[in-house]
């Protein structure tokens, strides 16, 4: 209760200070023409700049400027207007008449720079005495620059604690962390060196007095904050705070400075500066953040303003410590450019070349529309057999649609913009899964086009009419979309329906009818319906793991989790909806492309697939890379068991859309992390989509019904059939598999 009267007296002390506190001087601006009128005056602040009226005319004659400076107005002024004759006759005619004679005071005498005095700014009392002996020439001291007139003093020296650091401001403050043993001169706008310094104390200024020699002030016209310090040679730290920088600075040499992982901006005061990241990019990187926060597994290097070069190299999960090994080995070599950190793996493993038998040999046939064997039918959403390369460029477009009757949740521009940025996610996605191989254009139809509401409760999946009224009203959309736009080189179209629509519409809308599209470029089968729902606004990267969804399906996948209407056809699983979990963008909960599809689609070489035979009592032993790497030897296994089955083998990393911890980098966060372990799956093409045509191999340890839990770790095995895969020894590099045939 004590502390109620102290700050209801700090409120009336700050009242006060801020009622008694003098306005500023304003001076008076007269701008008059050659013949005395007054063309018009101004009321200006002190220091401050007048503005300037229109230019005046006079016939004959051009206007040539004023008599005096408009500028930095530290008194009451009259500018006069001068001419200049456009002709001798102009001369002779028009004598202008005599203007009025204005009383002008007496120009106050300007003192040579080196008499002036020097300017201390300071709140600091008692230093005189101090002052006088230390600069050996006059000077003034004020304890506020406002009304300062700069050019009445040689240069200025600002001795500022945190008490005065308020007042000034930011352009000649400098950077907000100056101490004692820190002070820069630089020009300031009005030509004046100035010099700061910051104090905590008396003592901390009376030790700069006799430390400081004032002859070695560097005199800078900054551009930043950072200019107004010289810059130094190379700097080494560990942002991550995980490793020894000393490691770094050995390999670059002596004359390398190590600084602390949470030092801020002194960093950026190097010539060259080495960074190892862990999972955050620090503050003072921030600028940079959307080059270093997908950065993983790799360095890179960003040239700065001033011809400085920043490298940066990150890691994270547990085998940071190999390539935090591997950065100093690229940074004794030299580097030049960006570049993956590559691992080398352990001794004594081999990679298994010659191949047993090429990659080709491993595939199987695609039996997925073809009815079961038992003659159950497949369930499905029909895949059709046009379908759009997964190589090089795919131009698709986006068509908004606004139903009559029915207000739009977001405006159109909201909605458009919407839209795009789900598209821009989809394409650096692509980008990252394919390495490159596939490039996924997106255009916006440029209107909204509007169309009649078609649906009605009684009317949703799995009724007869359901489907046949989506064509017919895709139909109707394109005809009107095809008046403006040539579909000559659309390889596939997305329809967006808005959000706002009834709730019996299906949420979850991605319908992909057996009819093409029968357009004036000919058929299109690859199209899909995407309803956008609020839920959708504060997430798009939900919506766009959707999107990506479709376009994997215009890329000839199937669906590999199990619907609902294929339960009762694995009972043994009775209630689970999913055998594949997240391991894939084509299962209801997803996050990146599996091994197999990858290679499907030609993202994966044949050269990186080791195709291991069958045999009979046998056992072999082979050295498998992360998936996610940009450089691998072999990154897929595949057992080939008959024309329409095989297994997978796969090593699962961190990556950008399979982070180890949940950090807004990717489209969705797996649970329980992504760290590099096994995946072992079966393929079976003959059971269609939405019937799992995969499953994860199990653990013992492996029971999550989402398979979550289904990497297998180092010693883990699964069996299938007469063959087990054992997850013998894990590297950073890679594991070594064991596959034994009994």
């Amino acid at each position: 209760m004590q502390k109620l009267p102290l700050l209801m007296f700090f409120g009336i002390f700050v009242f006060l200070l801020i009622a008694c506190e003098e306005a500023p001087s304003t001076y008076t601006v007269t701008y008059q023409d050659f013949d005395g009128r007054i063309i018009a005056t101004y009321d200006v602040l002190s220091g401050d700049d007048a503005p300037l009226p229109a230019d005046p005319i006079r016939d004959g004659f051009a206007f040539i400027g004023w008599d005096q400076s408009h500028l930095n107005v530290i008194r009451a002024i009259t500018l006069q207007a001068i001419y200049e004759a456009e002709t001798q006759e102009a001369l002779e005619d028009d004598e202008p008449a005599s203007p009025p004679e204005v009383e002008v005071p007496d120009p106050e005498p300007v003192l040579p720079r080196a008499e002036r005095p020097i300017l201390v700014v300071t709140k600091l009392e008692g230093l005189d005495a101090t002052l006088t002996e230390f600069f050996g020439h006059p000077y003034e001291r004020v304890d506020s620059i406002i009304d300062v007139d700069w050019n009445q003093y040689q240069r200025a020296v600002v001795l500022y604690n945190d008490s005065l650091r308020k007042e000034l401001p930011p352009r000649l403050l400098g950077r907000p962390n100056l101490d004692a043993n820190h002070f820069v001169t630089f020009t300031n706008d009005s030509d004046i060196d100035v010099t700061l310094i910051s104090l905590d104390d008396r003592d901390d200024y009376e030790r700069f007095l006799t430390t400081v020699d004032t002859t070695i002030f560097e005199i800078r016209d900054p551009a930043s904050v950072y200019d107004y310090y010289p810059i130094q040679g190379t700097v080494v730290l560990d942002a991550s705070r995980r490793f020894d920088a000393d490691l770094l600075q050995l390999a670059l040499g002596e004359e390398v400075r190590v600084m602390d992982g949470s030092l801020n901006e002194d960093v950026l005061l190097h010539e060259t500066i080495y960074v190892f990241l862990g999972n955050l990019v620090p503050t003072f990187l921030s600028t940079f953040d959307d080059i270093l926060r997908p950065l993983d597994h790799a360095l890179t290097v960003i040239e700065l303003d001033r011809g400085q070069r920043l490298i940066v190299g990150r890691a994270t999960g547990e085998w940071a410590e190999e390539y935090y090994a591997a950065f100093i080995d690229a940074a004794k070599t030299g580097i030049s450019a960006a570049q993956p950190l590559s691992l080398s793996p352990p001794e004594g493993i081999v990679f298994p070349t010659p191949r047993e038998v090429t990659a080709d040999m491993c595939t199987i046939e695609d039996t997925r529309t073809e009815p079961q064997s038992d003659g159950q039918a497949t369930v499905s959403n029909f895949i059709p057999p046009t379908r759009i390369p997964a190589q090089g460029n795919v131009n698709a477009l986006g068509i908004l649609i606004k139903f009559e009757d029915v207000a739009l949740v977001q405006s159109a521009s909201e909605f458009e913009a919407f839209v795009s940025e789900v598209h821009d996610m989809s394409v650096d996605y692509f980008d990252v899964m394919s390495e490159g191989e596939m490039t996924l254009n997106w255009t916006l139809h440029p209107e909204i086009v509007t169309a009649p509401f078609f649906l009605s409760p009684e009317i949703g999946p799995g009724h007869p009419s359901y489907e046949a009224l989506i064509h017919e009203h895709i139909e109707y959309l394109l005809a009107i979309v095809e008046e403006t736009t040539d579909l000559t080189d659309v390889d596939m179209i997305n329809f967006y329906w808005p959000a706002g629509l009834p709730e019996y519409v299906y949420g979850g809308l991605s319908a992909m009818t057996d009819e093409p599209l029968d357009t004036r470029r000919g058929e299109i089968y690859n199209y899909s319906v995407k309803k956008v729902e609020t839920k959708y606004f504060r997430e798009p990267r939900v919506f766009a793991r959707s999107v990506i969804h479709g376009v994997g399906h215009n890329l000839g996948l199937t669906d590999i989790y199990i619907q609902e209407a294929a339960l009762s056809y694995y009972e043994e699983y009775d209630s689970i909806t999913d055998k594949y979990g997240h391991w894939d963008i084509m299962t209801a909960a997803d996050n990146e492309f599996n091994a197999w599809h990858r290679w499907m689609m030609k993202w994966v070489t044949d050269d990186e697939v080791h195709c291991q035979p069958e045999k009979t009592n046998d056992r072999v032993e082979i050295f498998l890379e992360p998936l996610n790497r940009e450089t691998a030897t072999t990154r897929q296994i595949v057992i080939k068991l008959s024309n329409t089955e095989a297994l997978s083998i796969a090593l699962r990393d961190p990556g950008k859309y399979c982070p180890l911890v949940p950090i807004d980098v990717g489209l969705s966060v797996p649970q329980g992390g992504c760290t590099q372990n096994v995946l072992v799956t079966h393929i079976d093409t003959k059971i269609g989509t939405g019937n799992g045509p995969k499953t994860i191999l199990r653990t013992e340890r492996s029971t999550a019904e989402d398979f979550s839990d289904g990497l297998m770790r180092e010693g883990e095995s699964v069996t299938f059939e007469h063959i087990t895969i054992t997850h013998r020894e894990r590297y950073a590099a890679g594991s070594v598999i064991e596959i034994r045939f009994d």
